[in-house]
């Protein structure tokens, strides 16, 4: 039996940061494996880019 899958946040909870004022970056992918689309993120206002790229900042 495996564990369902998450992620360490939604968009919901991205849209939340952001309202507070936070620039948040997601990794292309990041929330594939709890069937979240990088549009999801870009939707509310993170910006989605790849690893090397949001690691830069």
């Amino acid at each position: 039996m495996s564990a369902p899958a998450s992620v360490a946040a939604t968009p919901e909870t991205v849209k939340k940061f952001i309202g507070l004022g936070a620039t948040v970056a997601v990794e292309v992918g990041a929330g594939a494996g709890a069937s979240i689309a990088d549009a999801d993120y870009a939707a509310v206002g993170a910006s989605v880019a790849d690893r090397t790229a949001t690691l830069a900042g």
